[in-house]
């Protein structure tokens, strides 16, 4: 495949998204997992979308589709799309062929290394958070492998909160890593609670709680929502705020509205 030139990370319009039948599924179109996008629609879940801008200015979705139904029958006006100057429908086609061919870590990572080098501002600004905290994107331990739960987290303003608190109980290259941080789902809770209660956590005893906690315990509080399409980081993060963040407190225990 040629490379894919100039990506840019930008918000677009949902009424502007654009969706070629020449190569998509839209036969195939799953009606059951566009409800459940609508109804339980949570933007840090969705992620970025895939979009080629063709020679006329015309946007095409590449890779989200079902997410782009979905988040339109929620009605939302915007989503976060990652651009690519597209040479039409037939380059547009390549591309989804491999998104959905190769699909694996290495691709939200190396979207995210292109824009990093291309000097995208909201990239550069994730690099540098993450270094002042001595943490990267990548696949070895101590390193962030869901590129596009980072970009989530710092879109909802809290990435240095929650990288703090992780510095503090897990360090950057501990074998606790490993297993806390194999599954996105860690990370997105973090970014739940502190887009939402962020102002009444203490993030020192958020540090200490999580320092405590062991593996199993987390596993199995995190096993009881398997499946969950969507919104598994969302039911979770009720979970661990009531049961881990709040036990033992007396005073200033946090109040999570379901």
């Amino acid at each position: 495949m040629n490379k894919t030139k100039k990506t840019t990370s930008v918000r677009l319009d949902i009424a502007d998204l654009q969706i070629d039948k020449a190569y998509q599924r839209h036969e195939y179109i799953n009606k059951q997992v566009v409800k459940k996008i609508q109804n339980s629609f949570d933007e840090l879940l969705i992620g970025v979308i895939t979009v080629g801008k063709r020679q006329d200015g015309s946007m095409w979705v590449v890779d989200g589709q079902h997410r782009v139904l979905g988040a339109k029958a929620a009605g939302k006006k915007s989503l976060e799309c990652v651009v690519f100057e597209s040479r039409g429908a037939e380059h547009e086609a390549t591309v989804f062929y491999e998104l959905n061919t190769q699909r694996t870590g290495i691709n939200c990572i190396a979207m995210y290394k292109a824009l990093l080098t291309q000097g995208e501002e909201s990239t550069v600004n994730i690099q540098q958070l993450l270094e002042k905290y001595g943490f990267a994107i990548g696949k070895k331990t101590g390193e962030f492998g869901a590129a596009n739960t980072i970009r989530a987290t710092y879109q909802n303003g809290v990435l240095p909160r929650v990288l703090h608190v992780i510095k503090e109980s897990f360090g950057s290259g501990s074998e606790r890593w490993k297993w806390m941080f194999g599954s996105s789902h860690f990370v997105q809770m973090l970014t739940v609670i502190y887009s939402r209660c962020g102002e009444d956590i203490d993030d020192d005893r958020m540090a200490l709680v999580l320092a405590r906690m062991q593996h199993v315990d987390y596993q199995r509080m995190a096993s009881r929502f398997a499946g969950t399409t969507g919104n598994r980081a969302v039911k979770i993060a009720p979970e661990f705020i009531e049961s881990v963040y709040n036990n033992g407190l007396r005073k200033n225990r946090i109040t999570w509205e379901r």
